[in-house]
């Protein structure tokens, strides 16, 4: 205490300890500061080791919050570019499905066209026959 009160103990074990004084050497830190004793609604004044603990602390709670919100961030981003890989994904494999099907439907229509020539022509039998059966597995293919 800077006022340089002396404080007793009471006898203790029939013996009378002695007088000591306690004299707070610390520096007064900002404008509105006052010394011990003095105004009752000031903060508590912790010894400078605690107060290097204490905001040790705070930042170190501050630095958690900061890390916690970017991987938050990152976690949303890794999911937005998941949605984003599947989307494509599905419009690459509808593309490839459609182009497929577009050559599918050119060999059917060949077939159609061939089956339809043997028709009109006489002893392609063979021919018709074997062309009737490739049109009804890519038929089942499709299918």
């Amino acid at each position: 205490m800077k006022d340089g009160r002396e404080t007793r103990r009471s006898k203790e074990n029939g013996r009378e300890a002695a007088a000591f004084k306690i004299i707070d050497r610390r520096p007064a830190t900002g404008a509105g500061s006052t010394p011990a004793g003095e105004g009752a609604a000031a903060e508590p004044r912790y010894p400078t080791f605690v107060e290097e603990l204490k905001a040790r602390a705070e930042e170190a709670e501050r630095r958690t919050r900061e890390i916690a919100a970017a991987y938050r961030r990152v976690e949303e981003e890794r999911d937005a570019f998941r949605e984003r890989l599947a989307r494509d994904l599905e419009r690459r494999v509808d593309m490839a499905r459609a182009a497929f099907l577009r050559k599918a439907i050119e060999v059917l229509d060949d077939l159609d066209r061939a089956i339809a020539a043997a028709r009109s022509g006489t002893g392609a039998a063979p021919l018709l026959e074997g062309v009737a059966i490739i049109r009804d597995r890519l038929l089942q293919a499709l299918a």
